[in-house]
């Protein structure tokens, strides 16, 4: 139940995902919420439209519905001609996982770095 709009961003994200510019998959277990990805809308001079995975979590990270929900993921991004899913994570659960399901560590292969500046 949402207590105050005001302080979670709820009427924003609405907004948000009405408008398609961010998705999430949500599993379900017997009615409740096992896990979901939150992903969004990402535009790659090199490949054109992509999408980010923001966002993953499974109740006990769960492997099996990480991977389901990773599938829908890649299925919507088929059905839109995306040919590029990116995420970033330090979950050493989450790389495994990428890892088995093909992903590619760009810090590996292509010597990214990622760099972060707090704009206060």
């Amino acid at each position: 139940a949402v207590v105050s709009t005001q302080s979670t961003g709820v009427d924003e994200i609405k907004v948000l995902l009405e408008s398609g510019s961010i998705g999430i998959i949500v599993a379900l277990d017997d009615d409740k919420v096992s896990g979901f990805l939150l992903h969004y809308g990402h535009y790659s001079t090199w490949v054109g439209p992509s999408t980010v995975i923001k966002h993953v979590y499974t109740v006990n990270q769960d492997k099996l519905i990480f991977t389901k929900l990773l599938e829908e993921v890649v299925k919507q991004c088929r059905a839109k001609g995306i040919q590029r899913l990116d995420m970033f994570t330090e979950d050493a659960w989450v790389k495994e996982m990428l890892v088995e399901l093909n992903f590619v560590n760009l810090s590996e292969t292509e010597d990214w770095d990622t760099y972060r500046l707090e704009v206060q």
